[in-house]
């Protein structure tokens, strides 16, 4: 009797380890981004002053002026792959840890010349705690949420228009996401979720015209956003 529940609890022991493996997948979801561009600018006059008894000397009197542009974009789809790896500590409790790449192409609103096309990247390390309300071979249902380290890549003619300096920016940051997975059939599961990114970037950049200073400062910041990811799991 006793060899019998041992042969039992191994066969379910395997059967469970069976559903540990790499998977594989897509995604699409809807993003935006915000920008703030602030330009400083320093001229500078020289006069010449005769104090009446033929001394001359020179006075350079400042002028500064601050403009500040607000900018958002459109609200576009965006794509992504995904892979990594899921592995069940309980039968209803498991975890997943993943790399995934995401391409933005979006559309500024309202810039002075009319919209333009505009892009960035992400590349995401993350890891998803997964709790299943149910599940058997066919089906199953769960709650994720986890966190994730990203690295993100700025493209934009808003940013370019503000000087060469600002032509690419990289930054790193943060991620948190939630939302509900269901194993839809044997191998293939579908997420449903919203994840924020926590990486405003703020960089500035000098520069002369004649004897003017412009000093520019780029801030962008990324939206919260929705998704749609069809997995295929080993």
């Amino acid at each position: 009797m006793k060899r019998a529940f041992f042969v039992f609890g191994m066969l379910c022991a395997l059967a469970l380890a069976q559903d540990d493996g790499l998977f594989l997948g897509l995604s699409m979801g809807t993003s935006r981004l915000h920008f703030d561009i602030t330009s400083d600018t320093l001229s500078s006059q020289t006069t010449e002053v005769d104090d009446g008894e033929g001394n001359v000397s020179n006075v350079t009197t400042y002028t500064g002026e601050r403009t500040n542009n607000r900018f958002s974009t459109s609200t576009r789809n965006y794509f992504g792959a995904i892979v990594g790896f899921r592995s069940f500590l309980q039968p209803d409790l498991a975890i997943r840890g993943y790399g995934e790449y995401e391409y933005h192409p979006t559309t500024i609103k309202h810039s002075v010349e009319g919209d333009r096309n505009s892009k960035y990247y992400n590349i995401t390390l993350g890891v998803d705690g997964m709790y299943y309300f149910m599940r058997n071979e066919q089906f199953g249902i769960s709650a994720f949420a986890g966190v994730g380290a990203v690295y993100s890549r700025y493209d934009s003619y808003l940013v370019s228009a503000a000087g060469e300096a600002f032509k690419k920016i990289g930054t790193l940051g943060y991620m948190a996401n939630a939302g509900v997975h269901v194993d839809v059939a044997t191998h293939h599961g579908i997420d449903i979720g919203a994840r924020y990114i926590g990486n405003e970037v703020s960089k500035k950049a000098g520069s002369f015209v004649d004897d003017v200073r412009i000093d520019n400062t780029a801030k962008i910041l990324q939206k919260p956003a929705f998704f749609v990811r069809y997995v295929y799991q080993f």
